[in-house]
């Protein structure tokens, strides 16, 4: 993972589960995660295919092979290549969801502190 997905998780104990709803109970169902992410951030309207949408988008952007961002989404291969193709693509998945990090976080903080970026204000 990430340097910064690390240390966003803190001290998770191998057979632990990471993501849960209460701390304790990995969660069950997509509809019970999406209905918490939604109250939690206060953000509706959206489906998971909108941040897989998002993320090969951004990885197009960043210059990403498609074959990774493929297999970064986890997306099938064809018969033959599955086949005869083996390779995990651990490194090169990790270099793209490294960059992916490295540019959220350029996104919504570093981006901010930049000498050369002036905030924008709504007029009076």
């Amino acid at each position: 993972m990430p340097p910064a997905m690390v240390k966003l998780l803190g001290n998770v104990r191998p057979g632990e589960p990471v993501f849960t709803l209460n701390g304790k109970k990995p969660y069950a169902g997509q509809q019970s995660l999406k209905a918490f992410l939604d109250r939690e951030s206060g953000v509706t309207g959206w489906t998971y295919h909108d941040i897989r949408r998002t993320v090969a988008s951004g990885l197009a952007a960043l210059h990403v092979p498609q074959d990774t961002i493929d297999r970064v989404l986890n997306h099938a291969k064809g018969a033959l290549a599955g086949t005869y193709n083996r390779h995990e693509y651990l490194a090169e998945k990790r270099r793209a969801l490294q960059a992916w990090a490295e540019n959220v976080a350029f996104i919504v903080g570093d981006a901010r502190d930049a000498s050369n970026v002036v905030e924008l204000r709504a007029g009076d």
